[in-house]
């Protein structure tokens, strides 16, 4: 998958995972979470293959950095 492809992954996890979490962020940092989701998603599930899949993994790893993310916030 191209960059253009990857961006495009990342842009709807982040929204999936916005969504699953209540959280609102700009459009840019929701297509930065969906790409930190999908390397975060990429390191737990590996050798995934088609596009739901990709999607699926990393919402799973957005919600995991947000979760993270969120956990660091209440700490400071």
């Amino acid at each position: 998958m191209g960059i253009l492809g990857s961006l495009i992954v990342g842009a709807v996890a982040g929204i999936i995972a916005k969504a699953l979490m209540g959280q609102r962020y700009s459009f840019i940092v929701t297509i930065i979470i969906g790409c930190i989701g999908g390397l975060i998603g990429g390191l737990i599930f590996r050798d995934t293959y088609g596009l739901f899949a990709q999607i699926l993994v990393s919402a799973v790893g957005a919600v995991i950095f947000l979760l993270i993310l969120g956990f660091f916030k209440r700490k400071l």
